[in-house]
């Protein structure tokens, strides 16, 4: 597996096996912080070659994560999982964009060629795409701040880190904090 490592100025071509991260890193809650930190893998992909595409039902309605206000909101199931919900007002094209310029992730163990997941910023708000047909397309929805199930979180700190920085970029810096305040 290869892998790139930055060290600031420098950017470092590294290349270890799955056993040897596996002996490295442990199976400790620290394990996915450790790979974060140090490997850049998976995160720079043309999302262009990917369609956005909602799930839809057999009469081609939206099924999921449409909002009937003009703001994203979450529901809260029986698991109280929240479940995002886009507004209203927001266009198909609107979230193609988003997609097409989101930061792609993938997390250790993924082995497909596609991103499992990508994140980007809007209105104040952060939104996460998952595949709707893999490799093929994605569908998106406003997404909390990273939560604190050791095995799996839901925003690795990489990728809350880079959220912030694109968010220093377009001077909105202060909606995100606010956002990762109400919804941590």
């Amino acid at each position: 597996m290869l892998f790139s490592i930055d060290f600031g100025l420098e950017s470092t071509l590294l290349e270890l096996g799955d056993d040897l991260w596996a002996r490295l890193l442990g199976e400790s809650y620290l394990q996915n912080d450790i790979y974060d930190m140090w490997v850049h893998t998976k995160m720079t992909c043309d999302l262009k070659q990917y369609s956005y595409q909602p799930k839809t039902n057999s009469s081609g309605q939206p099924i999921k994560h449409k909002g009937a206000n003009s703001k994203p909101e979450f529901f809260y199931g029986n698991d109280n999982h929240p479940e995002g919900m886009c507004p209203s007002t927001i266009k198909l094209d609107t979230a193609a964009e988003i997609l097409r310029d989101g930061i792609p992730y993938s997390p250790q163990g993924w082995s497909k060629s596609h991103p499992k997941w990508v994140f980007n910023i809007y209105e104040g708000a952060v939104y996460k795409a998952v595949e709707t047909v893999p490799g093929a397309s994605y569908h998106g929805f406003p997404c909390p701040g990273p939560r604190t199930h050791p095995r799996k979180p839901d925003m690795p700190k990489l990728i809350k880190d880079k959220l912030f920085e694109r968010a220093r970029e377009r001077d909105c810096l202060a909606d995100i904090e606010a956002w990762f305040g109400k919804y941590p």
